[in-house]
């Protein structure tokens, strides 16, 4: 039963299993059921399922003396998605780890929560300033995360700056991050479309020297992927609008004897 309601909360509320722990007319105590570590469990698992009022219920019955780093961080977590982000950083405040896996998680719930406090919502009373300082403070998380020994939580990160870097147009630093990006994950596709994209506006504009600028750091990322492949010969294109038909003349050969068909 305890196994179930740690690790299968809906199928442990389908059975209603928790009714076997409930004293006869009293109300249930969860400590008294599940340890501080099965607790955190829970918790977890119910975050993971989008069961976040759930997941702080047990978060809360965890004794006060038995709440761990991991247990800070699931609160926090908790906190964040409920748009209490600035209570999140409350709680995480002077916090750290010698466990690099633990402190580069500290920091991803950080710039989770600075990034919640980034957004204006209505009745909230920050500051345009206020907004944009907590901008920042999360991308300084996320840079950290990102030299963190956690492979996916890395990612993650890098895909955020990325975003941040394009929405600002950063884009030299975002091609720095899609690098870094690429090196971390070898099949990562995340600026493809982008690029794409930017090299098909300036195409149309007629600004053939930048079009091909935005497809040649296309397919220097991702010469494996179609948006690279397709950017490969249009190149070609642009470079025959531009009148240099020796150039344009190369890659029509090189893209003739690639073995793709999604061009």
């Amino acid at each position: 039963a305890r196994r179930l309601l740690t690790e299968a909360p809906t199928v442990a509320a389908e059975l209603r299993v928790v009714e076997i722990f409930r004293p006869q007319g009293g109300t249930l105590d969860w400590s008294t059921v599940l340890s501080p570590g099965q607790l955190e469990r829970r918790a977890g698992v119910l975050l993971d399922l989008k069961l976040d009022p759930n997941a702080l219920v047990a978060l809360d019955a965890v004794p006060a003396a038995a709440r761990s780093l991991s247990w800070h961080l699931l609160k926090a977590r908790a906190l964040t998605r409920a748009h209490r982000g600035a209570e999140a950083l409350t709680l995480l405040s002077g916090r750290g780890s010698d466990d690099p896996a633990l402190a580069t998680r500290l920091e991803w719930e950080r710039a989770q929560a600075a990034a919640d406090l980034a957004i204006a919502r209505k009745g909230d009373r920050s500051t345009a300033a206020e907004r944009q300082q907590m901008r920042h403070v999360s991308r300084q998380h996320l840079q950290r995360v990102a030299f963190g020994p956690d492979v996916d939580l890395a990612a993650k990160a890098l895909r955020a700056l990325w975003s941040h870097q394009i929405e600002e147009d950063l884009f030299d630093e975002a091609m720095a991050t899609l690098r870094r990006l690429r090196r971390l994950l070898p099949a990562d596709t995340t600026g493809a479309g982008h690029l794409w994209d930017l090299g098909w506006r300036e195409y149309g504009r007629k600004n053939y020297s930048g079009a091909v600028g935005y497809w040649t750091e296309l397919f220097a990322l991702y010469p494996n992927v179609s948006d690279g492949r397709r950017a490969r010969y249009w190149t070609a294109r642009a470079f025959e609008a531009l009148g240099e038909r020796e150039r344009a003349e190369q890659i029509y050969r090189e893209v003739a004897s690639s073995d793709t068909s999604d061009l």
